[in-house]
């Protein structure tokens, strides 16, 4: 169900990269889509929850918010959460803001925790199921890329979004960075030019 069928096929599982503390890797669950977080350009600004200057749908939080005390603290470790804001605070309007695309993973880095393929139900690094797009995380244009955490796909010439208002889109990976910018970002009063898209 998480995997595009035109990269790869279950049962693939993670390789490293999630031993918590003392415990053994356990292979589980990889995913080929990833929520978007935002453009990315203040990097700190993902982090915001509390004031909601993060310009994504997702919004990156600490384990240590306030909805998340009072957890055991071995199921949260040091992880991260998503924080979704609603419907109102998307105010460049769903069918302009990216919610949801396909993951950039670079050739022979399936299950690797350095390419950010990690089990999706771990949260030491949440890399393994967020991604930036714009400017400095343009999409990857073919598999043998560095990766940045970035969107891409194994589709040429195109990578598959999902958009707030749950419509899906195949944008041209040349699509230019400050487009980009304006897709992820949810609230920087820019309205897609859809004609540069197609």
């Amino acid at each position: 169900f998480y995997y595009c069928p035109s990269r790869r096929s279950p049962p693939q599982l993670s390789k490293d990269g999630d031993g918590r503390g003392s415990r053994p890797h356990e292979p589980a669950a990889l995913c080929d889509y990833a929520a978007c977080t935002g453009d990315g350009i203040d990097a700190m600004t993902q982090w915001d929850y509390e004031t909601l200057e993060a310009d994504g749908v997702f919004i990156i939080g600490n384990a240590n918010w306030p909805p998340c005390q009072g957890v055991d603290p071995d199921f949260l470790y040091d992880g991260v959460v998503y924080y979704a804001v609603k419907i109102r605070d998307i105010t460049d309007g769903t069918s302009n803001t990216i919610l949801v695309g396909e993951k950039y993973i670079p050739a022979g880095g399936f299950g690797l925790i350095s390419n950010y393929d990690n089990s999706i139900y771990n949260g030491d690094n949440f890399l393994t199921s967020c991604r930036f797009a714009g400017t400095g995380h343009e999409l990857a244009r073919n598999v043998d890329e560095p990766i940045n955490a970035n969107f891409g796909s194994v589709h040429p010439g195109v990578c598959q979004f999902v958009f707030a208002d749950g419509s899906v889109h195949a944008v041209k990976t040349e699509v230019d960075a400050t487009i980009l910018d304006m897709m992820a970002n949810r609230h920087d009063g820019q309205k897609i030019p859809w004609d540069a898209l197609q």
